[in-house]
């Protein structure tokens, strides 16, 4: 289920996703049966967070260049 979850924020395959947590790929499904609820809520948490912060640092780039434009055409 978390594997599926994490589809929505760019890992597509166990190994990504082993890469992401910084674990060994082989080791994953032996590493996530350990984790309690609250472990994965923190994972998925990191996941979206990192996610919103990509899509933030796009639209700052896209307003710093129409910041830019504007300031050109006042000039």
């Amino acid at each position: 289920m978390a594997l599926a979850i994490s589809h929505g924020y760019g890992c597509y395959n166990p190994k990504q996703w082993a890469d992401y947590l910084g674990i060994q790929p082989q080791k994953i499904d032996e590493e996530i049966s350990k984790w309690s609820l609250y472990q994965l809520k923190k994972v998925l948490i990191k996941m979206m967070v990192s996610q919103a912060a990509a899509e933030i640092k796009e639209v700052q780039k896209k307003v710093q260049l129409v910041n830019l434009e504007l300031i050109l055409l006042w000039q």
